[in-house]
């Protein structure tokens, strides 16, 4: 026998409170996000890691993300910036920032998650049969 999962019913305002709380915090989210700086000359002054006051350098040495970056991820090769815009990995976006693939700003408001979310909920509702009450 399978087993189902019933889910928690809740009232009309407290999923409105729920969605408003989840929106608020995207929001803020963000921008802290963009406050602190991710695009490509931004990464020049993001340190490749941190241990309570130590700044640890990456496996060749590099220093900041966007020294990380400049590195082939295959053979440790340096690359220049031309190679990662040929490649794909640098991107410049409609305001002329340019961007590492890896943390380009891909979903910015609300609504886009929260669709993203919705469909995965189904599809996880189908492949779990969730019973929804």
């Amino acid at each position: 026998m399978d087993s189902v999962m019933p889910l928690r019913r809740v009232t009309a305002g407290q999923a409105e409170l729920r969605a408003k709380w989840w929106e608020d915090w995207w929001e803020d989210w963000w921008e802290d996000w963009w406050e602190a700086g991710w695009s490509w000359d931004g990464l020049a002054s993001k340190p490749v890691g941190e241990s309570g006051n130590t700044i640890l350098a990456g496996r060749r040495g590099e220093q900041t993300l966007r020294d990380y970056w400049l590195r082939d991820a295959t053979t440790g090769d340096p690359k220049d910036e031309e190679a990662l815009a040929r490649d794909g990995e640098l991107i410049e976006g409609p305001d002329g920032k340019r961007w590492h693939l890896a943390h380009v700003p891909l979903l910015t408001t609300f609504e886009s998650v929260l669709a993203l979310t919705t469909i995965f909920l189904a599809g996880l509702a189908i492949r779990r049969r969730f019973q929804i009450t």
